[in-house]
């Protein structure tokens, strides 16, 4: 038995520095948009983004002409005067184990892809970004009239407009391409998503396809809760926006799924991969910011039923317990807000995080103690830049502190097994 003892903290601390630092891809987390362009939020390096921000989506890739298919980007030169800085940048991120993102589109880079040749050079464009800045994943975020229904597209299982389907065989051939562990996310309107339910056609659940048919190639979908009107429920109500009721009611029509208009059913998506967005404070969005009193009051009861007495009742009472976490518009505004966002909701996360351990030991949250706990455990006891998925499983002696005997106690576990 010491003979095996030895043998395992050796192994321990033999990968104490090999690639124990990078975090798995976290069960909860933020997500936040970075600016690759100057507004009145002002300019933010990837190096100076908060800790708190697991996800970075770069914004914006865009067509080289409105409506094309050709998507470029490069870093903004009055941000990074030397294209390698943020090269460097990114990796540095990386090696923190955080993921960067290339989000497409935007609010000014509408993409059309009318053809073959369109899809083709879609792809071919998307590859070479890829490859060239090693992003860990594609989030989409096509906004205005870059997905359109056209008439009598009325089933969405089976979409006929061409801007929708060439645009969903363009993603499907990419991420075939791509790891298994590529990440897809989307970042529709309201209007695009939820809006199904109260009419769909033109702009109005355009999304709705997209998301049927890469449901299972898709990490997160965080709808936009802002720059949005009121939206229909299931509960047949119309919900403010800014409001906890509406955040609560548009998350929920994508955990129990919803009736769109015209009698279709649509189904729900999985518990982790439902988010939403919000405006990370009054002036980055044109309307949407909502208090942290009144989110954390829709928070607290999507995700443990903790009613706040609010007009929405939720259809599943005890609440979403995997509901991952939140998107924000964006890092840049969060900076210029003293980042009240990633501070605040960043916190919440992370609580939730710690509040259960099943197995003992298990500290990087992969449902088994192993040797990968114990290594991650004495990488956090000596600081070498590691967080801990479920902190709450790391005091294996039950003594309320972290310390070496805890990772003596997981290695006596494993022994004994």
């Amino acid at each position: 038995m010491i003979h095996n003892l030895k043998i395992l903290l050796f192994f321990s601390f033999t990968f104490l520095f090999s690639d124990a630092d990078n975090r798995e891809y976290p069960d909860r987390f933020l997500v936040g948009y970075w600016h690759n362009f100057i507004n009145g939020a002002g300019p933010l390096l990837l190096s100076e983004i908060p800790d708190e921000f697991d996800v970075i989506n770069i914004s914006f890739a865009e067509p080289d002409s409105p409506f094309g298919s050709n998507i470029s980007f490069s870093p903004d030169l009055s941000i990074y005067p030397n294209p390698d800085d943020f090269q460097n940048d990114i990796i540095s991120l990386q090696n923190e184990g955080r993921k960067i993102l290339i989000s497409i589109g935007g609010a000014n880079g509408p993409i059309h892809l009318n053809n073959e040749t369109d899809i083709q050079q879609f792809v071919n464009s998307m590859m070479s970004l890829i490859s060239q800045y090693n992003f860990d994943g594609l989030d989409i975020d096509l906004e205005g009239q870059s997905l359109y229904l056209n008439p009598g597209d009325t089933d969405f299982r089976n979409p006929t407009s061409p801007t929708i389907v060439n645009f969903i065989e363009a993603i499907i051939t990419l991420t075939d391409q791509l790891p298994d562990d590529f990440i897809l996310s989307a970042a529709p309107e309201t209007a695009h998503v939820q809006g199904g339910a109260s009419y769909y056609g033109t702009v109005w659940g355009v999304y709705l396809p997209v998301i049927h048919a890469l449901r299972d190639r898709l990490s997160h979908l965080h709808v936009q809760h802002y720059n949005t009107g009121s939206m229909l429920a299931i509960d047949g109500n119309s919900y403010q926006p800014a409001t906890a009721d509406f955040h609560v009611a548009m998350a929920e029509m994508l955990l129990t799924g919803f009736t769109v208009s015209g009698g279709l059913f649509f189904e729900a998506l999985d518990e982790n991969q439902v988010m939403f967005g919000l405006p990370a404070g009054p002036s980055a969005a044109g309307s949407g910011y909502t208090n942290p009193e009144t989110l954390l009051s829709a928070l607290d009861y999507l995700i443990h039923g903790i009613p706040f007495g609010g007009s929405y009742n939720l259809n599943n009472q005890n609440g979403y317990p995997e509901f991952p976490g939140l998107m924000t518009w964006s890092i840049n505004w969060d900076d210029y807000y003293g980042n009240e966002f990633s501070t605040i909701y960043g916190n919440y996360f992370d609580e939730l995080g710690e509040l259960n351990c099943e197995a003992t030991g298990d500290v990087n949250d992969d449902g088994e103690l192993n040797i990968l706990d114990i290594v991650n455990l004495v990488n956090f006891i000596l600081d070498n830049n590691i967080e801990l998925e479920l902190e709450a499983c790391a005091d294996c002696n039950s003594d309320s502190e972290i310390n070496i005997l805890d990772v003596i106690c997981m290695v006596n576990i494993l022994i004994s097994v």
